[in-house]
């Protein structure tokens, strides 16, 4: 009967692969885990347990999402946004925290500034 196995190099799923008997000792038998394991996961030995791996951001990345938030924020500037004081110090606040990421971008997952609520003027 057969199964389909993962390839193993250096601890990473590279390939997927249907055999009638188990290949050799870089392949698991997928098997004997959880679905939604693939391509590109990792696979511990010592403890034969297959994990997602952690994404880390790139400087291109967060440059890219800083730059977003700074345009999906960039109503808040205007004239006619009618925000109160203190939430247009809010949000001056937030976008120049936004700013100075998309100005010296650093690769990581961050703890981006949070986005004020909207208060406006009544």
């Amino acid at each position: 009967m057969k199964k389909v196995y993962g390839k193993i190099e250096n601890g990473v799923i590279v390939n997927i692969e249907v055999w009638e008997n188990s290949p050799s000792s870089n392949y698991i038998c997928m098997e004997n885990y959880p679905s939604g394991f693939g391509i590109g996961d990792l696979y511990d030995e010592n403890t034969d347990t297959l994990s997602k791996p952690i994404y880390v951001n790139t400087a291109e990345d967060n440059y890219e999402i800083a730059l977003k938030r700074l345009s999906a924020s960039d109503w808040t500037q205007g004239a006619d946004a009618n925000l109160t004081t203190g939430n247009l110090a809010d949000w001056v606040t937030y976008r120049a925290a936004i700013r100075a990421i998309a100005i010296n971008p650093i690769a990581g997952n961050l703890d981006w500034p949070v986005k004020p609520d909207t208060e406006y003027n009544t």
